[in-house]
């Protein structure tokens, strides 16, 4: 535990956003040298690119658990809508 909290600070989102990216990457990757690569380099990198999804999932769900008091994870990237008030109030919509 003491080595997944000096990896990835509780400030630090990383193995968050690796459970995205690195599929992402693979799929990528696989997109635009797949047929330079051959079949078993593609296997290959289509694996790693989960598999190591899968370990920064674990890590995240580790540190999150670990973790000495709740946590609440939300992200907003944007708001789309809103609507809440008494008719004639001004609602913002973004």
């Amino acid at each position: 535990m003491r080595l997944l909290t000096d990896q990835f600070p509780a400030s630090d989102f990383t193995p968050l956003a690796l459970i995205v990216a690195l599929p992402l990457l693979g799929a990528l990757l696989n997109g635009l040298f797949g047929k330079r690569l051959g079949k078993s380099a593609v296997t290959l990198m289509a694996l790693v690119a989960v598999g190591g999804s899968f370990l920064a999932a674990v890590a995240a769900f580790v540190a999150i658990a670990g973790a000495p008091q709740a946590l609440v994870l939300s992200w907003q990237g944007w708001q789309w809508f809103a609507a809440s008030g008494r008719i004639g109030q001004a609602i913002p919509i973004d």
